[in-house]
């Protein structure tokens, strides 16, 4: 197991090695578990930061708690967000757009409706995630999947074996009405990132 320091200090070198992270972060580590603060130039730049310290070898979770302050020219009222919003969700998902309603408030986009895949879900949220003057993300998207279970349950292990991410031999998937759920071990938080994004 990788030390506290050696976790710490790769994180660290993640971040100030990458150009679109310009901000002015604060790492630290508690038995795995990374704690990122400071401020940044906008919530992509928060959202990019702590996707690069989940990569990390070490790293078991994250809390970020970095401060997204859009400034000057970044600033937009939320009728201006919540258009730019819309129309990025229209171009990223034309199939299933109308299904998924923007709310903008004080900065804040909050998603909701209904979609078939969880990979719709997660790409209304990229096509929003860092518009300009938008503070964050709240994704209350709900996953509505028209397959019988047994269908949901082969779509997947079929995506899981042409992904060179994910061992499928190590994940056990059980579906029912409500939900999919995805048990067992995987390598990384990368690959545990990458199962859970296959749609």
């Amino acid at each position: 197991m990788r030390s506290a320091q050696e976790v710490k200090r790769d994180v660290e070198q993640t971040l100030r090695s990458t150009p679109e992270i310009a901000a002015d972060l604060a790492v630290a580590v508690r038995n795995g578990i990374i704690m990122l603060t400071g401020f940044a130039r906008n919530e992509l730049e928060k959202y990019e930061a702590e996707r690069l310290a989940h990569r990390v070898a070490g790293v078991l979770g994250l809390a970020n708690d970095i401060k997204a302050h859009p400034r000057g020219s970044d600033l937009r009222r939320d009728p201006e967000i919540a258009g730019a919003a819309a129309a990025a969700i229209r171009a990223r998902l034309p199939t299933c757009c109308d299904r998924i309603n923007v709310v903008a408030q004080l900065g804040w986009i909050t998603l909701e409706g209904q979609v078939e895949w969880h990979y719709q879900r997660k790409r209304a949220e990229g096509a929003v995630r860092g518009l300009k003057g938008s503070r964050g993300v709240n994704n209350l998207i709900q996953v509505c999947a028209k397959l019988a279970h047994s269908e949901v349950k082969r779509d997947i292990e079929q995506a899981f074996r042409r992904s060179d991410a994910v061992d499928v031999n190590r994940i056990a998937i059980e579906t029912s009405d409500r939900e999919t759920v995805l048990a067992g071990t995987v390598r990384s938080w990368a690959e545990r990132e990458e199962a859970a994004a296959t749609p």
